[in-house]
């Protein structure tokens, strides 16, 4: 059903994002997919989290029997382009299922669109969205 699944983390709260990125391993152990974990960061950072999503990526490719694989996009403002960043990674690596962590809805998310609102919004594939 998927052949290739982006999962979109920061390596900096990889333990809040425990249950997306076991979910999408599942899946993709499930389909035999490829599974992809896609960060946004800025140039001056870009180093220091590719070796540490690329660790990251290996370790879930060890512990679900997967081919995982990491990809570190750099952003001039990662924080406000992040949403149109992660579509364009949807794109240039030919996802066809998103699976992405979410927060709690609070109040500032009825006024400003939250970034899996975005990709779910804009990608050209499915998302999973993981409360």
């Amino acid at each position: 059903m998927f052949s290739h699944i982006l999962v979109p983390v920061d390596p900096a709260q990889a333990e809040g994002l425990k249950k997306a990125v076991d979910l999408a391993a599942d899946v993709a152990h499930r389909n035999a997919a490829e599974m992809t974990l896609v960060t946004v960061t800025s140039a001056a950072k870009a180093e220091e989290v590719a070796a540490r999503l690329q660790d990251w990526a290996d370790q879930v490719a060890v512990d679900n029997g997967l081919t995982a694989r990491s990809h570190v996009i750099e952003a001039a403002d990662p924080a406000v382009e992040l949403g149109e960043r992660l579509v364009e990674a949807v794109r240039q690596t030919g996802a066809d299922l998103v699976v992405m962590g979410s927060h709690a809805p609070d109040l500032a998310d009825h006024i400003f669109q939250g970034n899996a609102a975005h990709v779910a919004a804009h990608a050209p594939c499915s998302v999973f969205v993981v409360r």
